[in-house]
């Protein structure tokens, strides 16, 4: 028995960490506002197709700061203390007037889990500016588009954190096909696995008679080139020569 309920603890776990990994994916970064998964790219060029260059795409407002930010390409600003940077991403403007750079386009990459309540979020740094900083911006599906200031997460170093909000992040659904695929590539996997463990631990078996109802597997060709024989008379027995 000890054996068994082992055997159930392991295929268990090893269902678990399936499911799992069925769901949780990173995005790989592939540019300063795209990233790629495994069946499909997230693409947040559309949203500054029609910017300028020197203008920011966002604006959001607190009672003591303005937050402006760029995907994809850097924006130029007036205010002191960034009018000299050209590679601006996100910037603070506090109520002097003065700004502070929070992130530049360079070395921006895609960081998070889908499998996760925060999901995938961008994250900026400031370079070699003083105080150093970084910006998260999380993704969120929306068929609206909105930049938040969310709040301030250290200040040592700054880390400040904002949600973008729009359709281009919207996670593109799986089709009932590749759902069906991955249940059954993932039944398949626990089958093979689990009847190899069972067999070789529980039966001792060795060599092909491991392999999971090896009888019946070994006669699935025979009986799938009978089925097609079958098919090809139009669904009618074998002649009465044949039977003879």
């Amino acid at each position: 028995m000890s054996d068994q309920r082992s055997l159930l603890i392991l295929l268990s776990v090893l269902g678990g960490y399936l499911f799992c990994q069925t769901l949780a994916e990173t995005c790989n970064t592939s540019g300063p506002c795209s990233c790629n998964f495994s069946n499909w790219q997230l693409d947040l060029s559309p949203l500054i197709a029609s910017t300028k260059t020197s203008e920011p795409t966002f604006t959001t407002h607190t009672e003591k700061d303005i937050y402006n930010y760029n995907p994809c390409k850097p924006f130029l600003s007036k205010a002191n203390g960034c009018i000299n940077n050209t590679d601006l991403a996100v910037n603070r403007i506090n109520k002097d007037g003065m700004c502070e750079v929070v992130g530049i386009q360079t070395g921006v990459v895609f960081k998070g889990d889908i499998s996760t309540a925060e999901g995938i979020y961008l994250e900026y740094t400031n370079g070699d500016v003083l105080p150093k900083s970084s910006a998260k911006v999380f993704l969120k599906c929306s068929d609206n588009e909105a930049f938040k200031f969310v709040k301030q997460e250290s200040t040592n170093p700054l880390v400040y954190v904002f949600t973008l909000e729009t359709a281009y992040v919207c996670r593109h659904h799986l089709s009932t096909g590749s759902i069906l695929l991955i249940l059954v590539t993932v039944a398949v996997t626990i089958y093979l696995i689990g009847g190899f463990l069972f067999k070789h631990f529980y039966l001792h078996a060795q060599g092909v008679e491991i392999i999971p109802h090896y009888s019946f597997w070994s006669d699935f060709p025979l009986l799938v080139r009978d089925g097609c024989y079958f098919a090809l008379r139009g669904c009618q027995g074998p002649s009465t020569y044949e039977r003879i």
